[in-house]
């Protein structure tokens, strides 16, 4: 196969991933094969004997791209979820420091960051040589500044979208909860699809500005809970807990910040800075 055949394939392969949950390939002599993308690890072609072509599971979940909106604060906020193309999409779930979401949607301490190679089994691993993200989340009176996972190789709004994108810190959204106001949107509502959750506004000097925050719930031991609720992923580290980083939650009557296992699936809202962000990765390119 060449490389356009593969290009093609992939992006087949994406489509159908993005529709139904399901991929199909058909042969020029007929056949098909069917399965669920669930049940896919890797997609690999044969582009000469003996050389393998391998597509990164990142080809099943595609990013599309963010727009921004000026909030008058010190960082704009994206106006989608990562994965999503509308406001009042879902779009996918992470593992705190995860670059793609999991296939199976375990997520627990056995299926965290396997894609670096991690040989967490419980809390009492992280922070250890089996933790990949060890030297993020030693705490401390900065850790905030030097233990911030935004536009390090764990971020994966960063990874996806490029150097102006990060994963927003906590004290970013504590700007937003003091500085704007927010109106909780029902089940139902006509602006939002009928997609619960809170619409934050904010009056940048020119205009009024807003995003939303649909409340998706997560995922735990392949589960999807917390209907009704949304879990936002920070970019910090619990300053108490090796196994926790902070997350943004919220119902129809409260908002906070705390702490929470990392291997739990949250959705994920990047910001946009005005300042090029690198990582180690970036200096290749």
């Amino acid at each position: 196969m060449n490389r356009l055949t593969i290009l093609i394939a992939t992006i087949f392969i994406s489509v159908c991933a993005m529709a139904q949950q399901k991929a199909y390939i058909r042969f020029n002599d007929g056949r098909a094969i069917e399965c669920s993308i669930e049940d896919i690890k890797e997609i690999g072609f044969e582009k000469q004997e003996g050389e393998i072509i391998v597509e990164q599971k990142e080809a099943l979940y595609p990013v599309p791209a963010m727009t921004y909106v000026d909030m008058n604060l010190s960082v704009k906020w994206a106006t989608c979820n990562i994965g999503a193309s509308k406001p009042s999409e879902t779009g996918y779930f992470f593992g705190w420091g995860e670059l793609t979401p999991q296939m199976y949607k375990q997520y627990n301490w056995a299926s965290y960051l396997k894609e670096f190679g991690a040989e967490i089994q419980s809390a009492d691993d992280c922070g250890t040589a089996k933790d990949p993200m060890k030297e993020y989340i030693l705490g401390g009176i900065e850790y905030e500044r030097s233990n911030d996972i935004g536009a390090v190789e764990f971020d994966m709004a960063h990874e996806r979208l490029g150097g102006y994108w990060k994963m927003p810190s906590k004290r970013e959204v504590e700007e937003l909860m003091k500085m704007c106001d927010w109106e909780w949107m029902s089940e139902g509502n006509s602006e939002y699809d009928g997609v619960a959750g809170w619409k934050v506004i904010s009056d940048n000097g020119f205009s009024v500005q807003s995003i939303f925050f649909p409340a998706v719930g997560y995922y735990e031991e392949g589960e999807h809970q917390g209907n009704g609720s949304g879990y936002y992923w920070t970019a910090t580290p619990s300053k108490d807990n090796k196994h926790e980083a902070i997350m943004f939650q919220f119902d129809g009557s409260s908002k906070q910040l705390s702490g929470s296992e990392r291997y739990r699936g949250f959705v994920l809202r990047p910001v946009y800075t005005d300042v090029l962000l690198w990582n180690s990765d970036d200096d290749e390119d």
